[in-house]
């Protein structure tokens, strides 16, 4: 066998799971911020670009520009919008990439899913990529503390390559900042939303995405962190700069809450592993689904559901050969290997 394939249809677990404590000062949602998020996926896809200056073009040619550069780039004095040509003359070991918006799409949505497995709610940010927000309803029954939860998603993130931050809190922009201010695979439990503001207001505003020429006009007034860019009127911003900044001070004032919009999960759990060889052994093929089988499991027993019904498939090392497939229907629904 060169390859397998492993899907799961699954319904609604009824067992109650436990809640998150009601008082005041517990935390409601995570932020999990990972720093240049396209290059530390690059990094993964390329390994030996570890050490290297990075950047992102829309093309390999010369006079394509620069779209996002990594600190070691920015170092070196590479800018986005820089041409291509002119970067490598600068800098003659940068390793660049075009990545289309719809693979960047598909690659946060990979990430989502990862996620996943420590929160059934996670709500990607639109104008931050490699931020994510996580819901923490229920979570407590699963895991004996805020701190271990953290060190689960940290440490996951880790074994998968990437190096992240992680901040429980009450507000989208607050745990965000929060976050950008402290370095990677470090987590903070926030104990109050005054807390939160307290630590967020002397964060850049540039670290929060907001977009460039409104920074830019900000920082001419002298307002370049969040604490001072709250203290202005949302009506005088909306007045002077517009609705997108009116909108970001409200989000960023908590005077709007939207809940988490999570993605909506999938109807059916999958899971593929290739082989780098042809497997004939059958044990050693049961190793491999079971691999397969249990990161599935613990998807589904963080979204309250049960397996119903198991479907597989084996690609055979000869091309010409159809794949195998199987199928099996549990009487019971449950979420143990050995069913």
């Amino acid at each position: 066998m060169r390859g397998a394939f492993l899907s799961m249809s699954s319904r609604t677990n009824t067992t109650a799971l436990g809640r998150v404590s009601g008082c005041p000062s517990a935390p409601r949602m995570a932020c999990i911020d990972i720093p240049e998020f396209l290059f530390q996926w690059m990094v993964g896809q390329q390994p030996d670009w570890a050490q290297q200056p990075l950047a992102l073009v829309k093309n390999y040619k010369p006079t394509a520009l620069l779209l996002e550069v990594n600190g070691r780039a920015q170092a070196l004095g590479l800018r986005p919008g820089m041409r291509y040509a002119e970067a490598l003359a600068q800098v003659p070991e940068l390793q660049a990439r075009p990545i289309p918006p719809q693979r960047r799409a598909e690659i946060r949505d990979e990430m989502v899913e990862r996620l996943r497995a420590y929160s059934p709610s996670i709500e990607p940010c639109t104008r931050n990529a490699g931020v994510f927000y996580a819901a923490l309803g229920g979570l407590l029954g699963l895991y004996p503390s805020w701190e271990s939860w953290a060190k689960a998603v940290l440490q996951g993130l880790q074994r998968a390559g990437y190096l992240a931050s992680l901040v429980l809190g009450f507000s989208r922009i607050g745990t965000l900042a929060v976050a950008r201010s402290q370095p990677p695979l470090r987590f903070r439990l926030l104990g109050s939303p005054s807390q939160e503001d307290e630590l967020a207001a002397s964060v850049p505003l540039w670290q929060l995405g907001v977009p460039p020429r409104l920074g830019q006009a900000l920082q001419q007034l002298g307002v370049e962190q969040l604490g001072s860019f709250l203290k202005l009127s949302g009506e005088g911003l909306l007045e002077r700069f517009g609705r997108e900044a009116f909108e970001f001070h409200r989000r960023a004032s908590n005077e709007r809450w939207d809940p988490l919009q999570s993605q909506p999960e999938p109807h059916f759990w999958e899971a593929r592993q290739g082989l780098d060889y042809g497997e004939r052994d059958a044990q050693r093929l049961l190793l491999v689904c079971e691999q397969m089988l249990l990161p599935l499991l613990r998807q589904l027993y963080l979204r309250r559901r049960a397996v119903r019904r198991m479907h597989w498939t084996f690609h055979t090392a000869e091309e010409s050969a159809p794949p195998v497939r199987q199928e099996l229907g549990l009487t019971s629904p449950g979420l143990e290997p050995a069913q």
